[in-house]
């Protein structure tokens, strides 16, 4: 009879456990797919000019802090090579992305795009050039892109 007792006890626990496990399956996977809905209903144009505002708002980072001397000169080079390729045709996405308020508006953000990509491509990691000047235009950049993104 005792055996008997245990068992179904093992047994409730069992369903028990399997119930909770289920259960946070069905809610880690509800929230993802909330998640992934948020982003499913932004136009291509609001998700590219965010990702590439983004992008330009950590080399401006990166840039300045290089400068402060809060990060290596190797560290710095290799997280600018990051930015180069992840830009690399930002501004031809810009200009294709669907969803823009105006073909002007999307020229003029791909404009501003490429000339902040080309500081990603030669970043000025010494105190020889004009970093101030490249901080400037990546912040800028990034700022006009964030808006137009609707950050």
């Amino acid at each position: 009879m005792r055996v008997t007792i245990q068992q179904e006890r093992t047994g409730i626990n069992r369903a028990r456990s399997v119930r909770t496990a289920v259960g946070r399956s069905i809610l880690f996977v509800s929230l993802a797919v909330l998640a992934t809905g948020c982003q499913m209903t932004q136009s291509p144009f609001v998700r590219v000019t965010g990702e590439t505002g983004a992008e330009l708002a950590a080399a401006a980072t990166t840039l300045q802090y290089a400068h402060e001397g809060q990060l290596t000169h190797l560290y710095a080079q290799a997280a600018f090579e990051g930015y180069a390729s992840a830009l690399t045709g930002a501004d031809q996405e810009i200009i294709a992305a669907e969803g823009a308020p105006s073909q002007e508006l999307a020229r003029r953000l791909a404009d501003l795009s490429r000339e902040a990509a080309a500081v990603a491509e030669q970043p000025c990691l010494t105190a020889s050039c004009n970093w101030q000047g490249q901080l400037t235009l990546l912040r800028q950049a990034s700022a006009e892109l964030i808006e137009a993104a609707g950050g």
